[in-house]
C-alpha cells in the first residue's frame, strides 16, 4: 500500500536509464490481504464482514518468511 506519487517517480526513472533492466518497487513494509480490505471497505464506509467470506480451504501454510521489499536495485548491494 503505497503512495502513488513515489510508484509513479519509480517508473519515471527506470525509463530514465540507458539500459532496459529488472527493478522491483515496493514500500518496505509488509500487509496481509486482510488488511488491505479493512482499509478498502473503511474507505467506503462499509462493514467487509458483510461483504467478503472467508474460505479457509484457501488459506497458506504458515510460512517461516515474509516478502518485504528493501529499498535498493534488487540482487545488488
Amino acid at each position: 500500500m503505497g503512495y502513488a506519487p513515489d510508484y509513479v517517480r519509480a517508473m519515471w526513472l527506470m525509463l530514465q536509464q540507458e539500459k532496459p533492466d529488472d527493478y522491483v518497487i515496493g514500500t518496505g513494509e509488509a500487509h496481509s490481504v486482510r488488511e488491505f480490505v479493512e482499509l478498502a471497505f473503511a474507505t467506503v464506509d462499509l462493514d467487509w464482514h458483510k461483504y467478503v467470506e472467508i474460505d479457509p480451504r484457501y488459506f497458506r501454510p504458515a510460512e517461516s518468511t515474509i516478502s518485504v521489499q528493501i529499498q535498493r536495485k534488487h540482487g545488488r548491494p
